[in-house]
């Protein structure tokens, strides 16, 4: 009877350090986030070794083990409870201050693992290095496609991109996917029968990442640091479930030869309102 009573305790302080974390979250005090690991530094964001190349591409899925196989261990109903009342947290303000990261979460703890589409376009606008990297790769399409002859012409990159959303720039995506993977391709073409020759493209941007909550992943609250481990047993207990999130941002742009690539940003700008 003692040692039930032990585990009791112990699983009502669990439920208590959940309850913590989103209530944190909710508040925007909460000082880390998931899968921030799979992140890469700014040095390795504009690796020369990712390029154009002629045909068709898409994005690489990239495993990642997460927390493991999911329902590999016995569910408590304390564990139940717990997930019920991050729920119901979820449903109030945690709304108002994160749409997409409350959005992400609720779909993990709606334990389907059907993999879920993000609105990329508000990512490729809000997230600052989504954002820096977008605007790369439409400069280097720019390029690319006034150096083309008349007619159609379709690239794409060598390889994913890599980045992260950071709690200083947006939250809510900080919130909603951490690190990320994206990847570019673009349909060009070019009417040259008239002086100056019309140049279009159909640029594509692609968004990846999976959707987890590894036990290894540390993260700080109030200067104290905690561990992701909660959060994935929710997964391992079968009580929420790991997925796959993705998205697909297609914009259209035409310019004349003779002008330079600051018309393409205004035209990127003005698509982003």
């Amino acid at each position: 009877m003692g040692d039930n009573s032990q585990e009791t305790q112990a699983e009502r302080i669990t439920v208590s350090k959940s309850s913590i974390k989103i209530m944190a979250f909710v508040v925007l005090i909460i000082g880390g986030c998931k899968n921030l690991d799979k992140s890469s530094s700014t040095s390795e964001l504009y690796s020369a070794s990712v390029s154009f190349r002629e045909g068709p591409g898409s994005i690489l899925r990239v495993t990642d083990p997460g927390a493991g196989p999911h329902s590999s261990k016995l569910w408590t109903w304390e564990k139940w409870r717990s997930r019920e009342l991050l729920k119901a947290q979820l449903l109030g303000a945690g709304w108002i201050y994160g749409h997409d990261a409350a959005r992400h979460l609720s779909h993990y703890f709606g334990n389907s693992g059907a993999e879920l589409q993000i609105e990329a376009k508000r990512f490729f606008y809000e997230c600052p290095e989504a954002r820096s990297l977008y605007l790369k790769w439409l400069k280097a399409a720019f390029e690319r496609v006034n150096q083309l002859p008349e007619g159609q012409h379709e690239f794409s990159l060598t390889a994913n991109e890599s980045g992260a959303c950071k709690k200083e720039d947006s939250i809510n995506w900080y919130y909603a996917t951490g690190g990320f993977n994206v990847y570019f391709r673009g349909l060009a073409y070019v009417e040259g029968r008239v002086s100056p020759a019309w140049r279009t493209l159909t640029f594509v941007g692609e968004y990846y990442d999976r959707y987890n909550w590894d036990v290894g992943d540390s993260f700080v609250i109030n200067n104290t640091e905690t561990r992701e481990s909660n959060m994935g047993e929710f997964h391992l207990m079968g009580l929420a479930r790991e997925y796959d999130l993705s998205g697909e941002y297609i914009e259209n742009f035409t310019w004349r030869d003779g002008q330079g690539f600051d018309a393409l940003k205004a035209q990127a700008d003005a698509k982003s309102k």
